[in-house]
């Protein structure tokens, strides 16, 4: 779907804006300009957006605003337009049509203001009854009437007397709506955003700037004076955030963020600069690491320190997080970039204080569930008997997850989701430096429950890097480690993957005492990967037993489509026969034969099972099971658990 929706985009042009332009002096009046745009190819007929922009002439028909000069209704003929504390002006009826054959929605913004700003900070602008910047929907051949009306504020003093302001553009952007359905719904483009634009008078005295916000701008342009054709008055940059370009690759522990940046005169037209160098900024966030800039899908030259004055050079400053680069031309900038940590964007606080006296933390958010985990991990604060309550679906995809380390901190931890998902987790990092444990919580102990929750989606490996490896121990997409009890009730993992070596489950890396107590009720593995070397399991990749006695159950399980990637570099061996266990897994207790068939791992003298179903049962260290007509006895007597 997600190939269906940028096709689409793609086809409809992503975003089309029209810019209605208005210079104005205070006191003065407003011009009209617009701009549409529409698409099509041969026998593939292209949705279009077309939007329109009249006004009501003399007589009271609705004639084109395009061109037209529209003076503020006054009260009386003649009288002059006067801004005092209390008035209210008004603009001649418009409306906007919708003549494309695609649904739209719009916004009327004020942009590009020159002089005072002071100024338009005490008038109140509304369209309509509704304010300035309010999101307003057409539907195909449909139309909106309004009239734009200026209120200056009762509280401006006389701070504001003798101040005027010039160069003002009302800036209407429209995209797509969520109206239209393709194959699969009517929500494909519920992800559409608008253009932003900005609008400059070109500087006849020296550079020109222009920059899609005044504070905290994404993007900044400064055309050098003199670079413009002569002819070229104003100037038009619009900013729109796209998808990354084919050819830039993106690894799954990297971000990336592109835009298109277009500039055109006052006539529509593209700008050239005829060659001279333009110089744009770009804020792509501070402390980037492993930082890569593209435009136009082309990978552009790094100078550290002093930026060159060369096409397609740039510079970063990871204190303010703006590159500043040289360029002859618009097209898309993307920059790649190592993808940060949840913690590094953990909320401040809860939406929903902390129920000290019933011990409920309540999450609503990625970022409430990330300033968990810091206060966990980070922090040390110790929430053990505490419910962990999900109150909603979470998508963890913009950021790494690094795992909890709960041990010592949430014994006793009920984590509840009621019936809601976690979806694409990618776990890079373990609790312990010598890479153990890893998955959403990394290491826990005491009574554990994990109930009414889902994963889907999830990545995990040991590494905090790009690369996978078979390496990593103790692994498991919800739960790394567990000590004491530990009940999985109700838990789906779906479409998950986990990268290690041993002890790596879907679910549970490994129940690791031999009073362990673990128990999966009713949980669903499903369309899952693993890639590891040995102790793997569909549920759980080893669970100790008890003096002989398996300490886990599975109650009501499924288990299946479980793809099992066996590291390349190790020896396996397909073992079947009868192996002589010992009741108490030490070499004191009474021998018991057990059936053994399965894949074991050959390494070090000793078979060391590979994959189980459910989870692999571990014995004893003191006691290697042999195993009849087979040279090399079982590792710790372990054995895989099947359906």
């Amino acid at each position: 779907m997600t190939n269906r929706k940028s096709t689409r985009r793609a086809l409809l042009g992503s975003v089309m804006a029209m810019v209605l332009c208005l210079a104005m002096l205070v006191g003065a009046t407003f011009a009209w300009f617009t701009d549409t745009a529409s698409t099509g190819v041969n026998k593939i007929q292209a949705g279009n957006l077309d939007v329109v922009l009249e006004m009501k002439d003399a007589s009271g028909n609705w004639v084109p605003a395009e061109g037209k000069t529209l003076d503020f209704v006054k009260a009386a003929a003649g009288e002059q337009i006067l801004w005092e504390p209390g008035c209210t002006y008004t603009l001649p009826e418009l409306r906007v049509v919708n003549n494309g054959n695609l649904a739209l929605k719009y916004k009327v913004t004020i942009t590009g203001i020159n002089g005072s700003a002071k100024l338009n900070e005490a008038i109140e602008w509304t369209i309509g009854d509704v304010a300035m910047g309010a999101e307003q929907h057409l539907k195909a051949g449909e139309s909106n009437e309004f009239t734009i009306k200026g209120h200056m504020k009762e509280s401006a003093g006389n701070d504001y007397m003798n101040e005027s302001i010039d160069g003002i553009a009302i800036t209407v952007v429209a995209t797509q709506d969520t109206v239209e359905s393709d194959s699969f719904d009517k929500d494909y483009d519920a992800g559409a955003e608008y253009p932003v634009v900005a609008v400059a008078n070109v500087n006849t005295n020296g550079d020109t700037v222009l920059k899609d916000k005044e504070e905290d701008h994404t993007i900044q342009v400064t055309v050098p004076a003199g670079a413009l054709d002569e002819g070229v008055q104003s100037l038009k940059l619009e900013v729109v955030k796209s998808a990354t370009p084919a050819g830039v690759q993106v690894a799954s522990t990297e971000s990336s963020q592109s835009y298109e940046v277009t500039m055109r005169d006052q006539s529509g037209n593209a700008v050239s600069t005829n060659g001279t160098l333009m110089t744009v900024e770009m804020n792509v966030g501070k402390n980037r690491t492993a930082l890569k800039l593209y435009h136009d899908g082309e990978k552009m030259t790094n100078d550290i320190g002093t930026l060159t004055d060369a096409a397609d050079h740039y510079v970063y400053d990871a204190a303010t997080g703006y590159v500043t680069m040289k360029v002859s031309h618009f097209s898309p900038f993307t920059a790649v970039f190592a993808r940060d940590y949840w913690i590094d964007h953990a909320a401040d606080s809860y939406a929903t204080p902390v129920d000290t006296a019933n011990k409920v933390v309540t999450v609503a958010s990625a970022e409430e569930l990330a300033l968990f985990a810091k206060e966990v991990t980070d922090d040390g604060k110790n929430y053990s008997g505490y419910t962990l309550d999900l109150a909603n679906d979470v998508d963890l995809g913009e950021y790494l997850w690094k795992p909890i380390n709960g041990y010592k901190r949430l014994s006793g931890i009920v984590v509840n989701g009621n019936g809601h998902t976690i979806r694409n987790m990618k776990v890079r990092g373990c609790t312990n430096s010598s890479l153990y444990g890893a998955g959403f919580i990394g290491d826990i102990n005491g009574a554990v429950t994990v109930k009414d929750i889902a994963f889907d989606g999830a990545d995990v490996f040991f590494v905090n890097y790009a690369k996978p490896q078979f390496a990593g121990n103790v692994g498991g997409i919800v739960l790394g480690y567990t000590y004491g009890t530990t009940l999985f009730e109700n838990v789906s993992v779906t479409n998950s993957s986990i990268w290690g070596y041993g002890k790596i489950g879907i679910l549970l890396g490994m129940g690791a005492d031999p009073g362990v107590k673990v128990t999966f009720k009713d949980c669903v593995s499903k369309n899952n990967t693993i890639h590891a070397a040995y102790d793997m399991g569909g549920l759980a990749g080893m669970i100790q037993r008890g003096n002989g006695v398996d300490n886990a159950s599975v109650e009501n399980c499924t288990v299946e489509n479980i793809t099992v990637d066996f590291d390349p570099s190790s020896t396996y061996v397909d073992v079947k026969g009868t192996a002589t266990l010992k009741s108490n897994d030490q070499p004191s207790g009474t021998d018991m034969t057990k059936a053994i068939d399965g894949k074991y791992l050959d390494e070090s003298g000793y078979y060391w099972c590979a994959y189980g179903d459910y989870y692999v049962s571990y014995g004893d260290s003191s006691y290697d099971a042999p195993v009849e007509g087979y040279r090399m006895r079982l590792a710790n007597s372990e054995y895989c658990v099947n359906k």
